[in-house]
């Protein structure tokens, strides 16, 4: 229990110092500073990296600039780091040509990894002064830089830190650049080649709940994995979000990868991967972490993708990058794809919530490179199924469904167009006058009020004539309306057409909807007056056909007498 409370107040006396050192005379001269709220989370992988301001600083000489900053890791150092402040930061050598850096080449001073460094920064007469506070556990330290490099300035617009090296790879948090009165001036880097990746830390992605659109993804024992949008983004940024509810895998490399072929085994391979390698033993793989929560933010820019990871766990949330390069960048390439693999490292996992949108909140669809179980939840997807007419009988009405998600809507011959969807059995149409609901199903669709449109489907109207004139069959369908055409009247020797009938003898209305496929009769009138068609009992071929029939059965009962009275006759022999 003694050591639990060192330990506490060891931690304790560490904050108080720091505190004070930022406010003391030690430190900062100026005992008014206001720091600055605003952090910053910095990933470089690079080589020649300048840290600086983003807003430029004020020349005039007693400018004070306040630097802040700590060492959350550097797997890969640098051979030389210092403080510069130039007139231009995009040069590859910025302390040169009217700037001056104060370094250190050996030691890494400004880099020591779990370190915070606070920095204060006055302009002076051709140059700079400089105090730094070192922090680390319960340790403080002054750090003093001895070297110097190019020709005094009174130029001031930048300062910041440098870091020369092959390839310098780190990541700052609590990045605060900011003057005396607390303004935030910003960050930005500089870097010879490489990626430079800066988010403010009160960063927050939100999820997007007004999509309704969510995927369930299950791969089951597969390796080299890669989960990528079907449709393509109508805005450069897209987003990845999804939660991964289990994992079990043996494999370690992850990341986002940007290509044209999103199906293949590597889709980076004619494309471009951002990612994060581990080592072989590594147990917790960060986009795939059981329990956690991910949104991932893909930018194409002009010349690389950045991708801005926020993870969610247990009410945690962490903001972090993806920053390893590998392929040909090309903006111009539309599937983005969450990678899981390298090798045949197999892995078995299931993601919920899971969805790929565009800044315009357009659902991408969600397809993988191996075989897997996706399940789609809300709103439908291909509406060239819903495609088709419906009509209610009681009322007249007329719902239109079309695959490009438009709906027309007739009521006593007047049309409205407008957008609609449909999302758990509910279609919902964005009329002018308001929003409507329909109760949805493929066959029907039930309005508020309970009427029912039956869907159409595509149909056929035959015409018999019986006589010479041949006239072609009608198909009636959603594309060309459900109203048969009346046709031009057909001849017959002899007689007088009168119109169309049914089965039934019964007038046929060509304004009235067809719902189901049909035969229409020519009515002919002879010289008789007598009223008959094909279907009728009354028309000369029914009358013919009665009569062969009668004359028929007529014939066979004769038969059958003659015959019986022949059999008797014999009999009586």
């Amino acid at each position: 229990m003694l050591k639990v409370w060192i330990r506490k107040g060891k931690a304790l006396a560490t904050a108080v110092i720091i505190l004070l050192a930022l406010v003391s005379q030690q430190v900062f001269t100026v005992s008014a500073v206001v720091p600055s709220t605003v952090d910053y989370l910095v990933f470089l992988n690079g080589t020649k990296i300048f840290l600086h301001n983003k807003e430029l600083l004020n020349p005039k000489e007693g400018t004070e600039v306040y630097f802040t900053y700590t060492i959350k890791s550097m797997p890969k150092k640098c051979q030389q780091n210092g403080l510069v402040l130039t007139a231009d930061a995009k040069r590859a050598f910025p302390y040169t040509e009217g700037g001056f850096m104060r370094y250190q080449a050996k030691e890494v001073s400004l880099l020591d990894e779990g370190a915070t460094y606070f920095i204060k920064m006055t302009v002076a007469s051709g140059g700079f002064r400089y105090e730094i506070t070192k922090a680390k556990g319960d340790a403080l330290e002054n750090i003093v830089l001895e070297k110097r490099i190019g020709d005094a300035t009174d130029q001031a617009k930048y300062l910041g830190i440098w870091l020369a090296g092959f390839n310098v790879e780190a990541t700052f948090t609590n990045v605060r650049c900011y003057d005396k009165n607390g303004r935030d001036l910003g960050i930005e880097a500089s870097c010879g080649s490489g990626t430079a990746d800066i988010i403010r830390q009160d960063l927050h992605f939100e999820k997007a709940n007004d999509i309704d659109h969510r995927y369930d993804v299950t791969v089951d024992n597969k390796y080299n994995v890669a989960i990528s949008n079907v449709k393509q983004p109508t805005t450069a940024n897209v987003y990845i979000q999804y939660k991964v509810e289990s994992a079990e895998y043996a494999l370690n490399q992850n990341g986002v990868a940007l290509s044209d072929s999103p199906k293949s085994s590597y889709p980076h391979s004619d494309g471009y991967l951002k990612y994060i390698q581990y080592p072989q033993d590594e147990k917790v793989i960060t986009l795939l972490e059981p329990g956690a929560e991910y949104i991932i933010k893909a930018e194409r820019k002009e010349s690389d993708l950045a991708l801005t990871v926020q993870k969610t766990k247990n009410g945690n949330r962490e903001i972090f990058i993806l920053s390893k390069p590998y392929g040909k960048y090309k903006k111009e390439y539309q599937y983005f794809s969450l990678w899981f693999g390298t090798g045949e490292k197999r892995m078995t996992f299931h993601l919920t919530d899971f969805l790929i949108y565009d800044e315009n909140r357009n659902n991408l669809a969600v397809q993988t490179n191996v075989d897997s179980t996706i399940r789609h939840h809300g709103e439908l997807e291909d509406y060239s199924g819903c495609e088709a007419t419906y009509y209610c009988k009681e009322n007249g009405n007329f719902i239109a469904l079309y695959k490009d998600q438009t709906m027309k809507f007739t009521s006593q011959g007047k049309t409205e167009e407008v957008p609609y969807t449909v999302s758990q059995n509910i279609l919902t149409a964005d009329f002018s006058s308001g929003r409507q609901k329909y109760d949805y199903l493929f066959k029907q669709i039930t309005d508020s009020e309970k009427n029912v449109y039956e869907r159409l489907f595509t149909y056929k109207v035959r015409f018999v004539t019986d006589s010479d004139t041949e006239i072609p069959v009608q198909v009636l369908s959603n594309e060309t309306g459900y109203l048969a055409a009346r046709p031009s009247d057909p001849v017959r020797k002899g007689c007088n057409f009168e119109g169309w009938v049914t089965s039934d003898d019964k007038a046929f209305d060509f304004d009235q909807v067809i719902t189901e496929s049909i035969t229409l009769y020519a009515k002919w009138s002879g010289d008789t007056g007598i009223n008959y068609t094909k279907a009728d009992s009354n028309s000369v071929s029914s009358v013919w056909n009665h009569v062969l029939i009668v004359g028929s059965a007529v014939l066979l009962a004769a038969g059958l007498i003659a015959c019986a009275a022949f059999i008797k006759k014999g009999l009586k022999k």
